[in-house]
């Protein structure tokens, strides 16, 4: 018989084989992300604040780009050290501000 062969001993949980946990996976700004934003008000100027790291930084640029080809008004991009509260998503609509924190 050709294949893996894997010894289960006691309580496996259903898991037969490799468990692979690659912990926690980076934020991706994917199509569907963005399309999500156009349920924001175009009557509203948005503002964009970022969590102080380049990377973030960068998806907040990606995120006006985007707004402003569809018609939206983004008015004013600032970078902060850190948000209290954390973000619980990496975008997030806080006091009238659209916050991007891409190590959430």
């Amino acid at each position: 018989m050709t294949g893996d062969n894997f010894n289960n001993y006691g309580t496996n949980n259903g898991h037969i084989g490799p468990v692979n946990n690659y912990g926690k996976q980076e934020f991706q700004l994917t199509p569907e992300v963005l399309r999500s934003l156009l349920t924001l008000d175009k009557t509203e100027v948005i503002r964009l604040a970022y969590v102080s790291t380049r990377r973030s930084e960068q998806i907040a640029y990606q995120i006006a780009d985007f707004l402003v080809q569809n018609g939206y008004t983004v008015d004013g991009m600032r970078g902060v050290g850190h948000l209290m509260p954390p973000l619980r998503k990496p975008i997030e609509m806080r006091l009238g501000m659209l916050c991007v924190d891409a190590s959430v």
